[in-house]
């Protein structure tokens, strides 16, 4: 007979296959890095265009259904905490990019100073639209990954989307092109223990997520990029 060595799966932050399983949802096992402490889905997508189909497509239908008046108030709504930090952050900036931008809430409060040049990034073409018509700015519809612009931007924003990002390299390296010297990045992001068990969230909505941070892992990431 012979025998077959399984290897851990290989972190897509740090490269490291030291790590543990923590549970299984949907198919896929949610390993936590003992390097980096990020949380990632085990089999990990292959191809990142498979990811981007994904985020386009998977909310297509709701947005059909849902009236963009009740999304919009659900963004009022979850932007009450948020929207303080953000405005504080952005000041002294002429402008801006929102990676994820939804429903465009966040770029027209954004725009209620006139001097901000505002753009957003939006794969799924329901919210896109929705966000074009709120914010009144351009939003494009291509993953951030192949986003060029002429103009580089005092402030990139991410709103809870990292964990829908294929490639850590992929990602910083577009987002600091994109970046002016001195220029800022904002995280909203989930963190969570190496110890983490699924019942700690009603829904991990795995695949969709594909990664959450651990407790030291933004520091690894600003050490590497």
């Amino acid at each position: 007979e012979q025998l077959k060595m399984i290897s851990n799966p290989v972190c897509p932050l740090c490269g490291n296959q030291d790590n543990q399983a923590r549970f299984s949802q949907r198919g896929y096992k949610l390993c936590a890095c003992n390097n980096c402490e990020l949380l990632f889905i085990d089999p990990y997508p292959a191809e990142i265009d498979v990811v981007h189909k994904r985020v386009s497509d998977y909310s297509h239908h709701e947005m059909e259904i849902v009236d963009p008046e009740v999304d919009y108030l659900s963004s009022v709504l979850y932007y009450k905490k948020y929207l303080p930090m953000v405005e504080n952050a952005c000041e002294g900036a002429r402008s801006v990019l929102d990676v994820g931008c939804g429903t465009g809430y966040l770029l027209q409060q954004l725009g209620s100073n006139r001097n901000l040049y505002r753009r957003g990034i939006e794969l799924n073409e329901g919210r896109a639209g929705i966000a074009r018509n709120i914010s009144g700015c351009e939003i494009h519809e291509i993953p951030i990954e192949q986003f060029k612009s002429q103009k580089k931007f005092d402030v990139i924003i991410l709103m809870n989307v990292l964990s829908h990002m294929h490639s850590f390299d992929k990602l910083f390296g577009s987002l600091l092109s994109l970046l002016n010297d001195n220029g800022k990045l904002i995280f909203k992001v989930g963190e969570f223990s190496k110890q983490t068990k699924r019942i700690d969230m009603f829904d991990w909505e795995i695949p969709d997520h594909m990664h959450f941070l651990g407790h030291n892992t933004i520091n690894y990431i600003c050490q590497k990029y």
